[in-house]
């Protein structure tokens, strides 16, 4: 297995791993819901500074059912990203991920094969090249974290495969 595919498939492991504890303790529907709740005086540090009378300070009921105070645009970034969302993107980045180890397997299989025409494993070819810039974008999501190579960040791929 690659670096790449490595790095890849360990941070996808990582986000499943933290949604799945998210939903856990954090039941959905992540979303803003209408205001209901009367806003005091907030304190939080997420609130800092706001007038909790605003429209810019919303409730979200935690784990415990205290109320907790976000700004409007921290809270939205919560709800958008909810543990159910999480896993249906990592799903589709190992979807990609997988088709780039299957089409990798098969290329290298097929240049050995001497009955394969040119035009076969050009084809080939181009897949695997175009699966492995979609696989180099998913690394560049996790690019903050350890074991990321920068020189995944590149846009063209020569045609034996390096950078």
């Amino acid at each position: 297995m690659s670096a790449l595919v490595e790095f890849v498939a360990t941070a996808l492991d990582e986000q499943e791993q933290a949604a799945r504890a998210a939903a856990e303790i954090w039941a959905e529907p992540w979303e803003l819901r209408h205001r209901e709740v009367p806003l005091p005086r907030c304190r939080c540090l997420s609130c800092y500074e706001v007038d909790p009378d605003s429209a810019e300070v919303w409730p979200v009921e935690d784990f415990e059912g205290e109320i907790i105070y976000f700004k409007t645009p921290v809270a939205a970034h919560m709800a958008a990203h909810d543990p159910a969302q999480v896993l249906r993107t990592v799903a589709a980045h190992r979807r990609v991920l997988d088709a780039y180890v299957k089409a990798s397997k098969a290329l290298s299989g097929r240049r050995r094969v001497v009955r394969w025409s040119k035009a076969d494993v050009a084809t080939a070819g181009a897949t695997c090249d175009a699966l492995e810039v979609a696989v180099r974008a998913i690394a560049g999501i996790f690019a903050g974290r350890d074991g990321y190579d920068p020189a995944w960040a590149a846009n063209e791929i020569e045609e034996d495969g390096q950078t």
